[in-house]
């Protein structure tokens, strides 16, 4: 026998589809029969076609229950009983099988053999030659891929030494390959031509492939041969993953609705326009250029080769592709179906109730059950039951209507209905008595039914609550996150309409499932994806892809990668129709021709082929698909309603009960996770939104927004396209270079910005499900239960539902120092932040008690992210610098142009070339602009950036330094600013003695002294009263008094202060750390007092005012000590005795005044005042009496102002800078620490913040002038006071730690914050950052932007009195008629050497050591008048050097050197009086600074070498001078200095000493 050879057979297959040549068949009506006969008896087969013309047959079948190569076995045993040869045995690798089967191996291996016993098939001998033939075919590499690779080598390498030949530049060749391009791009063109070959028996495809190929090879097309070469490379390799090759038909269906429709009509539109142009031109390779330009091929050619690509990547992978389905398919797949609601949801067997308002249960159950008696319905079984349990009779009914939604028929001659309220209601019943309890229990996820007598709803019948699958539940949130629709087919469970919608499943799929339906989405470009068990019919019928509900979760990845390809199709697509636009618009525009446009084509083809194979295969990598399984979390969705958003709604004013209400959950059971995963879905994670960070290149491309920098960019590009290239090029560098240090300078701070933040979320504990757990604080979601206690941080902002003696550190929202108590009680609509005693915000913490609170809003939703959004509104405005330096600029701009211009006239007036008259006018021109001044500047900067990272300070901006100098107001909160944000005992007062307390914020370090007797201790005034004549006491603890209170502050006390590498850090509240740092500095500690039990413990109440607690001493004695601390008021109610020198006396009223006065005077200092009492007894500390206490003394507690402002305060007054205090806190405590610190006296107004709000802002304006004091105040009042003193001209400095003064710092001009104390937040919105809290760098800062104000001054004077003299030189010149004095290039080394590197050294100026103080401006008047008198006459004495060199009949040359070095040598000597300008230094001084003398020294080199080495000579048209003709020259440089002093003096008028403070800044500003 023979054996047919298998590269004969034509075979393509694709999932659960094969089309396959058949021996024999082709004419063959007997075997067609024969081949239908057969395959009808085998399960798994959808529908055979055999074709007696082509002898092909089609084939579809479900993979699930027959595999390819049974039925290839078929085909061979057809073949062999009709043809009498021997069968291929072929495996399904070999016939390019493409997915695989949900079957095991063993039960694909068992169909197998039976269908080869059945067919007489000797399976190992079949499997066997299979397995060897397929091994030989995968070994064989292609013939097209062989030609087009080893084409593309050969080919390239001969065009690389010896060009193309003239064959391959034959025009005609290029028309039949532009020919065969539009015939494969134009779909029409394409399905003609298949049309056309169909009827003669060829493939169009294969005639296409070899013929571009073919063409590609003689035209020697290296484009089109390595396009060719990836689309065959991926042929074989699909080949040897046993994937079949698509036809045509099956190439279209990857692509989208929309590149179809682009395809065909662009397609007519590039055949009408291409005749247009060839009927117009009369020139058909115009025409055809058109047709290669408007050819769509591109986008075609890639999405057909990404899908191939990813259909093979997932092969490889091994990830699920649904039946009858694709990767192309599953990409537009819009909507999900189920076969039935139990793949979705799952129901308890028992459990159904009833609710009746008549409360005749009995009747309800019986009249069900008549009604289901004769249905199939699932709660049939429980409610019969019920009824028989009853003991009534079942009674029949009689017309039953069972129906999707409820059943309908007569008992007793009395119609009921049961079923949903859809059906109800449209059977006319009155549903509305249980309307709203079933919506209730609906939501709370229950299946309801209503049951009806007549016209009147007499009950529910409650199912089991409903539940997701497990199954399910993993992929709810994929599917969501996809915007899939879900739907059901078939509603087993009976669950209700409204828990199917509500559970987001659209119920309409089971009245309307067909092709009708599927058809009309399909019209749309979607798809459905069709999840079923075992019956599959349905979804075979209809060809719709499906998965088996199994490897429902094996969907995610192949969808997600399936996006990503439609993604980069898509961005393929677009890229193509802006060729196809810009290609059809060139060549109707002749613009190109017609091998030029089809190159750009084809080079387009080939780009988007290689990146799509590297894309596709990048996109699927583990670790791309690893991070996005990531996202695809757990989500069950338990209503599809969602919240509204929280924003404005007044929830300090709503009861908790209507709070709980509104968020829907149940203070005891908390959020469930489906409710989490909905309302993170709706409001996200709670974080505020980090600022993105600054690329490098924005940051650098913003240095070239300064007005100098545009001007020297445009002389820099006017000088290099005029021929200037040199001069040009060296501009460039300038600027290139002032960009990387501005922008190095920058990124640092930034990254050190970014080291200070570093912060990581805290965790919180939570109750979830009724379960106590503990997560992070970013997963919160409004609606979470938080349990709060001492030490805890505020997580998000909370409605208080519960609290126990709780009190709130709000320092840093709203500025007050002290803890707030906090309450679940209702406020007003119209309080404040600050007193909404029943919320809890976000950033703040806990000192004592504990909490439940309710999150209310998460996120920039809260307090602090509406305070982070007031920032973002800030316009940032330019600084006083960039202000000065373009005034300058535009001033010396308008000069320049003037006099370039004058220069070019004049010299085309008196007969000089053209061409050398503007070369000189550029150069006049950009000499006259001050080139090195940003530069300049931008080292004066970054040397005083320097300087200050010494003292601890961080700048981010550049300008901001020298801003600070000019500052008049100083804005600063006092909170963390002014005072260290511990309190701190500072005074102690017992009956009959008063003490001082050293030391600030919680170090234990100082000393507790006497300082008064009792008689004087009332109505002390603490910041008069000279301490220095106090007792020091050895060992305070001798006073027994004393002791007692050490030993009450340390006993009575919940809170911890502990060390932690070197700071002292209190955990718990601050009074209480104040008072076991008043106990540390004695040696007491809580360690030490382990002997003592406690016993029992009263916490502070906000009613009583008052902790107690209850100790007895293991080691003394068996008597209950009870201490207690509190307010004064509360403990002397309590109190009947009071101790003096350890002896205890009755407490009179007399004595009760004399304490009380005591209080009084301790207030009036801003001091928080602490009682302390005790009481002794041998009775079981529950019997203790709690109002017979002894008074044992007072302590005055404050928040300190830390130990060097208020030196600081006093030098800034020195500096004419006004200090001003803003605060949260009330104005006694903010005046208190005012007086202190030196800024507040009895002439300046306090202004609170509700005062501001009745003031308009223009009101506000003229307040401000006379206010040095701001309290109680918000942050928007913050930004309205900021603004104010800026509306008065001043320029504002505001510094701040916490969020509630971030606003303002963002507004001020200077933004300062604390490195230490500051959020991150307000750190992000500074301009300035002190690393250590200091004050004082605040002030030293001002002193060094004044003296970098005095450098840049200094360096601006230099610079312009150099181009002053040049520009004079020039143009006086030309304008007398003299030959040019200056050639460009000298001019460009003055500018860039010469007058520069000294330029430099004076804006650094390291040789000064001493901080400028009084405030100046970059330019003035005087500066003015100094370099015009210094510049005319360098400029005058040179050109006079000049002039008379030429009169004298000296060379040309050596008149213009002789001139150039008088300039030179002028501008470095001016330097020395540059230097010393507004300073006390003398030459003495000057002369040690090594970095000025080396500067001046390499500037001298520099002239020298360019006038005496040859080389540079000639480069800068130079000739060496001799000794005599050097003498007039160092004469002119070295009189200039002396007489522009007896010039400026005999010409200048007194004016007002300039040392005077500047009432309004921004003045100075408009000085020109």
């Amino acid at each position: 026998m023979q054996t047919k050879p298998l590269k004969n057979r034509f075979i393509r297959s694709l999932p659960g589809r094969v089309r396959i040549q058949i021996d024999g068949l082709k004419h063959n009506v007997n075997m067609a029969e024969w081949i239908l006969d057969q395959f009808r008896q085998i399960e798994g087969i959808n529908k055979v076609g055999p074709s007696t013309d082509t002898g092909r047959a089609l084939i579809t079948y479900d993979e699930t229950k027959i595999a390819l190569h049974n039925i290839i076995q078929i085909i061979e045993s057809a073949e062999e009983q009709f043809t009498g040869g021997i069968t291929n045995h072929v495996n399904e690798k070999v016939n390019n099988e493409v997915a695989t089967t949900d079957e095991t191996p063993d039960k694909q291996e068992s169909a197998s053999k039976s269908t080869n016993l059945m067919l007489g098939i000797n399976t190992d001998d079949s499997q066997s030659a299979a397995n060897n033939f397929g091994k030989r075919i995968e070994d064989r590499v292609p013939l097209p891929l062989t030609l087009s690779v080893v084409g593309l080598g050969i080919i390239g390498i001969k065009q690389l030494f010896m060009g193309r030949s003239a064959l391959a530049r034959s025009p005609s060749l290029y028309y039949v390959s532009g020919c065969v391009s539009i015939l494969s791009g134009y779909p029409f063109l394409k399905r003609g031509f298949q049309q056309l070959l169909a009827n003669k028996k060829l493939n169009p495809d294969l005639m296409l492939g070899v013929s571009t190929l073919a063409l590609a090879l003689v035209r020697e097309n290296i484009l089109v041969l390595a396009g060719l070469s990836l689309l065959n490379y991926l042929s074989w390799q699909r080949s040897r993953a046993a994937l079949g090759q698509l036809d045509s038909d099956n190439k279209e269906q990857h692509l989208s609705k929309e590149i179809r429709s682009y395809s065909h009509k662009q397609s007519k539109w590039g055949m009408i326009l291409g005749g247009a142009t060839w009927a117009l031109t009369r020139n058909p390779i115009r025409g055809m250029a058109v047709l290669l330009a408007a050819n769509p091929k591109p986008a075609l050619t890639s999405a057909e080769y990404a899908w191939d690509q990813a259909d093979l990547i997932s092969k490889e992978k091994g990830y699920l592709i649904p039946a009858r389905g694709s990767l192309s398919r599953l990409s537009q797949t819009k909507t999900i179906v189920f076969d039935d609601t139990s793949r979705i949801f799952k129901t308890e067997t028992k459990g159904i109730r009833c609710i009746s308002h008549e409360g005749n249960d009995s009747q309800l159950w019986c009249s069900v059950a008549a009604l289901m008696k004769k249905s199939d319905h699932s709660w049939k079984e429980e409610v019969t039951e019920k009824a028989v349990q009853s003991g009534r009779t079942l009674r029949t009914a009689f017309g039953l209507e069972v129906g999707e939604q409820g059943i309908k028929g007569d008992i007793q001659g009395v119609t009921y209905f049961f079923g949903s309220k859809r059906f109800v209601r449209k059977n006319g019943v009155d549903y509305k008595k249980y309307y709203l309890k079933a919506k209730k229990l609906v939501k709370e996820g229950f299946t309801v039914q209503f049951v009806a007598k007549g016209n009147e709803c007499i009950g529910l019948l409650i199912g089991p609550r409903v539940e997701f699958t497990a199954e399910y539940k993993e992929i709810a949130d994929w599917i969501y996150e996809n915007k899939w629709e879900v739907g059901v087919l078939r509603n087993s469970l009976n669950i209700s309409r409204e828990t199917l919608a509500n559970s987001g499943v659209d119920e309409s799929w089971l009245y309307d499932f067909g092709t009708v339906r599927l058809e009309a989405i399909r019209s749309k470009g979607e798809e459905v994806l069709y999840v079923t068990g075992n019956d599959n019919q349905q979804s075979e019928n209809l060809q719709i892809p499906t998965i088996s509900f199994e490897n429902i979760k094996d969907i995610c990845k192949p969808v997600e990668y399936a996006n990503r390809v439609n993604r980069l199709v898509n961005q393929h697509f677009q890229m193509t129709k802006v060729w196809n636009f810009i290609g059809e618009f060139l060549a109707v525009g002749s613009a190109f021709t017609a091998p030029v446009i089809g190159l750009m084509a084809n080079a387009l083809s080939l780009i988007l082929l290689s990146r799509t194979k590297r894309l596709s295969e990048k996109s699927f990598t583990p670790k791309v698909m690893m991070r996005k399984d990531s996202q695809i979390i757990e989500r069950v969705v338990s209503a599809k309603e969602s919240l509204s958003e929280m924003v404005n709604i007044p929830w300090h004013t709503m009861a908790k009960e209507e709070v709980l209400n509104l968020l829907k959950v149940n203070e005891q059971e908390g959020l469930n996770q489906s409710q989490v995963k909905v309302l993170k879905n709706q409001y996200g994670i709670n974080q505020i939104d980090p600022k993105p960070p600054m690329p490098w290149y924005v940051s650098f491309m913003g240095q070239f927004k300064e007005f100098t920098s545009l001007i020297l960019l445009g002389a820099a590009a006017l000088s290099i396209f005029s021929g200037g290239l040199f001069d040009g090029m060296a501009m460039g560098m300038i600027l290139i270079g002032n960009a990387v240090i501005g922008t190095l300078q920058e990124r640092k701070a930034e990254k050190v910005t970014e080291a200070l933040n570093q912060f990581r979320p805290p965790n919180c504990k939570v109750i979830r499900e009724e379960k106590e757990a503990e997560i992070s604080s970013t997963e919160l979601v409004p609606g979470d239960i938080v349990c709060l206690e001492a030490g805890d941080r505020v997580p998000a902002d909370l409605r208080i539902i519960y609290s126990w003696n709780l009190e709130i550190n709000e320092s840093t929202l709203t500025g007050e120092s002290l803890p707030i108590e906090k309450n679940a009680d209702v406020t007003p609509q119209d309080c404040p932040l600050a007193e909404r005693s029943n919320m809890l915000y976000m950033g703040t913490s806990v000192t004592k008690g504990k909490a439940l609170g309710l999150v209310v809003t998460t996120g920039m939703r809260t307090e602090m992210g509406y305070m982070i959004s007031l920032m973002k509104g800030s316009e940032i405005k330019a600084t006083p610098l960039q202000q000065k330096v373009t005034s300058i600029s535009k001033a010396f701009i308008k000069g320049a142009f003037a006099a370039g211009g004058i220069v070019l006239i004049a010299g085309v007036l008196r007969g000089l070339p053209i061409t050398q008259m503007i070369a000189t006018s550029i150069t006049l021109t950009a000499s006259a602009v001050p080139e090195g001044l940003p530069i300049m500047i931008t080292i004066a900067l970054s040397a005083g950036i320097f300087r200050m990272q010494k003292q601890n300070a961080l700048v981010r901006k550049l300008s901001s330094l020298e801003t600070l100098g000019r500052t008049t107001v100083i804005c600063s909160d006092k909170t963390g600013t002014l005072t260290k944000n511990e309190m701190t005992v500072k005074v102690i007062a017992t009956p009959n003695r008063l003490w001082n307390v050293t030391g600030n914020g919680y170090e234990p370090i100082g000393t507790i002294a006497e300082i008064s007797h009792f008689e004087v201790a009332a109505g002390l005034d603490m910041e008069k009263k000279d301490l220095g004549s106090a007792t020091n006491v050895n060992n305070p603890l001798e006073d027994p008094e004393l002791a007692r209170i050490l030993q009450i502050g340390v006993l009575c006390n919940n809170s911890k202060l502990e060390k932690d590498e070197g700071q002292w850090i209190l955990k718990g509240d601050p009074t209480e750390g104040s008072l076991l740092s008043l106990a540390g500095k004695t040696e007491v500690w809580q360690k030490d007092m382990v002997s003592w039990e406690r016993c029992y413990e009263e916490p502070f109440d906000s009613e009583t005012k008052i902790m107690s607690v209850v100790y007895k001493h293991s080691n003394v004695d068996q008597d209950y000590y009870r201490l207690s601390k509190g307010s004064v008021e509360a403990i002397l109610d309590r109190c009947n005795w009071y101790q003096e020198n350890g002896h205890v006396y009755p407490l009179s009223n007399k004595e009760k005044q004399v304490i009380l006065r005591q209080n009084e005077g301790f207030a009036n200092n801003a001091l928080r005042v602490l009682a302390f009492a005790y009481s002794r007894n041998q009775m079981c500390q529950n019997e203790m009496n709690n109002d017979d206490l002894i008074f044992v003394g007072l302590a005055g507690i404050i928040d300190p102002p830390k130990p060097e402002v208020e030196k600081s305060i006093r030098e800034a007054i020195e500096l004419g800078v006004k200090p001003v205090m803003i605060t949260g806190d009330h104005p006694i405590t903010a005046i208190a620490i005012a007086k202190q610190v030196g800024i507040w006296n009895s002439q300046d107004k306090v202004l609170t913040g509700s005062e501001i709000d009745h003031l308009t802002d223009e009101g506000l304006n003229e307040v401000v002038k006379d206010t040095s004091i701001f309290a109680r105040v918000t942050p928007a009042h913050k930004l309205r006071i900021v603004t104010a003193f800026q509306n008065r001209g001043h320029i504002v400095a505001m510094t701040g730690d916490g969020v509630n003064d971030t606003p303002a710092i963002k507004k001020s001009n200077v933004g300062i914050a604390m490195g230490q104390t500051g959020t991150e937040v307000t750190k992000e919105a500074a301009d300035f950052i002190l690393k250590k809290d200091h004050f004082g760098s605040i002030v030293e800062g001002v002193k060094e932007g004044r003296t970098i104000i005095g450098n840049i001054r200094k360096t601006v004077g230099c610079l312009l009195t150099g181009n002053l003299a040049e520009v004079l030189v020039t143009s006086s010149a030309v304008i007398a008629g003299l030959p040019i004095p200056l050639v460009p290039i000298q001019i460009l080394l003055m500018n860039l050497i010469t007058d520069a590197l000294p330029a430099m050294i004076l804006a650094v100026n390291p040789g000064n050591k001493t901080k400028q103080t009084k405030r100046q401006d970059i330019v003035d008047r005087e500066l003015y008048k100094k370099v015009i008198t210094r510049g005319v006459l360098l400029g005058t004495g040179s050109l006079t050097l000049f002039g008379l060199g030429l009169a004298a009949g000296v060379p040309l040359a050596v008149a213009q050197t002789s001139a150039f070095a008088a300039l030179v040598a002028g501008q470095l000597m001016q330097t020395f009086s540059w230097r010393q300008e507004g300073s006390e230094e003398t030459v003495h001084d000057w002369a040690k600074d090594r970095f000025f003398v080396s500067a001046l020294g390499v500037s001298w080199l520099a002239l020298l070498s360019a006038i005496y080495f040859p080389p540079l000579a000639r480069v800068f048209h130079t000739v060496p001078l001799t000794f005599t003709q050097w003498i007039p020259v160092i004469f002119i440089a070295g009189i200039v200095s002396r007489l522009s002093k007896s010039i400026i003096q005999l010409f200048s008028h007194k004016t007002v000493d300039s040392v005077h403070p500047v009432i309004n800044e921004y003045e100075l500003l408009k000085t020109a």
